[in-house]
């Protein structure tokens, strides 16, 4: 926000305790903020860039209410999505039960698809956390996002990367 001062925000929360903590910290800025979720929200003008942090996962309908959002970001526009990793197999093997609430993780390909199918290109997907499994130790988990955090997801990144950044472009 300092780098674009003059820029506008909107920003959707659907937690009214989360936009008025976003309200005391971007005291200043000009923001408008929409208590709403991302199925329910609409918005009527055009928006630059897009970003998404740890909300893709709770939205029941994500490749239509996507694909619906993602048709407001203008042609040349950016966006950025963070979400977690699925690791059902991994839990599974270690014996961890994954809550209902967390069953709606949505694996990087798919993500990436929809993102195509919305009209998106220069898509790179990378790590955004990491997670020894096993091993609860905060610096061997910084080691490794040290090592990986510029690498592109692929099978063996994955099963350390706890949440995961997908980046894109509007076609």
């Amino acid at each position: 926000m300092r780098a674009c001062p003059n820029a506008s925000f909107t920003l959707v929360d659907i937690s009214e305790e989360m936009l008025e903590k976003a309200k005391q910290q971007l005291e200043g800025y000009d923001v408008n903020f929409v208590q709403s979720s991302a199925e329910d929200f609409s918005i009527e003008k055009k928006f630059d860039f897009f970003f998404s942090s740890r909300a893709i996962e709770y939205i029941e309908n994500k490749e239509s209410t996507l694909k619906r959002l993602l048709e407001k970001l203008d042609h040349g526009g950016h966006g950025a999505i963070i979400t977690k990793m699925p690791h059902y197999r991994r839990a599974k093997l270690t014996g961890r039960n994954i809550p209902d609430i967390h069953q709606g993780q949505i694996a990087p390909n798919l993500l990436k698809q929809i993102l195509k199918e919305a009209g998106c290109s220069n898509i790179r997907m990378r790590p955004a956390t990491v997670h020894v499994p096993l091993v609860d130790t905060a610096w061997l988990n910084h080691l490794l996002f040290k090592i990986v955090k510029g690498m592109s997801l692929n099978p063996i990144v994955n099963f350390f990367v706890e949440s995961y950044v997908i980046t894109f472009t509007k076609s």
